[in-house]
């Protein structure tokens, strides 16, 4: 199975925000793969919601010219940081070295 990461900036799948998430974009050269084969369908990728449109107006393309098409018009594509998450509650209840009130 193809991974849920868009192709152009890195995003993953679960870092979206519904109802606003990406999707698998098939392009001209797209393949149903083979009976019992590994891996996933040639022709297609996911895209994150922020770029699903650009791709899409490029379905015509076979996925390879598209996607060079697609950093010719726009330049390079900057990779998605993912956000450091909060630490636990309990982490932070028990953070000792940052309370005025510490040894």
């Amino acid at each position: 199975m193809i991974p849920s990461r868009c192709v152009l900036c890195g995003k993953a799948y679960r870092d979206e925000i519904p109802p606003n998430e990406g999707d698998y974009v098939e392009f001209a050269d797209y393949r149903e793969p083979e009976p019992h084969s590994i891996g996933g369908p040639d022709g297609m990728e996911y895209f994150c919601d922020e770029h699903l449109a650009i791709a899409r107006s490029l379905v015509s393309l076979p996925m390879k010219e598209a996607l060079v098409e697609m950093k010719n018009r726009f330049g390079p594509f900057p990779q998605y940081q993912r956000k450091k998450p909060r630490p636990g509650w309990l982490k932070r209840i028990f953070s000792f070295g940052k309370h005025s009130w510490a040894p």
